[in-house]
């Protein structure tokens, strides 16, 4: 019992300390999970934008590919007035192209910042491809109202005007292109790609995004 007084003294004395250790080991804990739970809200944000642009980016596609399609005319019997009627109706869907490709444009730009790195040269090949079929259409409408070769307005004959139920070279050439641009955001949009997995799954520097 003589030992009760300086055991319980010698409490008191260590109490305020043992209380201040406490609440700092729980304002340490506190911090620790908001920290955690902050990276994973930012990472999350990360996701969801780059998911975000990948939807987006598609979309665009989607509708030029849709433009694309409308301006290719039914093919038909063309006479000197049916070409000035075709001529007018084509040069009305091309200006819904332009529309259409202006848009993904912008979207492509913002891409190309975001997704620089390691399948950026995927990135520009697909879409390179793609917007190439935009090209073609515009060159074969110059070769076949403007040309004099009679040659060149046969084969834009065959970009500028489909037949029903055909699969036409260039349909072909757009639907491979298509699938490609799909292969290389489908995976964006699912977050199923391992290697995007590994950017979501730690903190990382604008270099590591390489």
């Amino acid at each position: 019992m003589p030992n009760t007084p300086t055991l319980y003294a010698l409490l008191q004395a260590w109490a305020p300390l043992i209380k201040d250790l406490c609440t700092g080991a729980a304002a340490l804990v506190a911090s620790y999970v908001a920290l955690a739970g902050l990276d994973t809200w930012k990472k999350q944000l990360t996701a969801n934008a780059e998911r975000e642009l990948a939807r987006r980016v598609l979309i665009a596609v989607y509708k030029v590919r849709d433009a694309i399609n409308d301006c290719r005319l039914i093919a038909t019997d063309i006479d000197s007035v049916t070409v000035d009627i075709t001529q007018r109706i084509h040069e009305k869907k091309f200006e819904k192209l332009d529309e259409a490709k202006a848009d993904l444009d912008a979207e492509l730009l913002e891409a190309e910042a975001v997704w620089a790195g390691a399948d950026i040269d995927e990135y520009e090949v697909s879409l390179l491809m793609f917007t190439s079929s935009v090209e073609l259409l515009k060159d074969a409408y110059w070769k076949y109202y403007l040309s004099h070769d009679a040659s060149q307005k046969e084969d834009s004959y065959q970009t500028l005007f489909v037949e029903q139920g055909k699969k036409d070279n260039f349909t072909i050439f757009l639907g491979k292109t298509i699938k490609r641009v799909e292969n290389l955001l489908r995976p964006k949009l699912t977050l199923k790609q391992r290697q995007w997995w590994r950017r979501f799954s730690r903190r990382k520097t604008l270099e590591d995004y390489s």
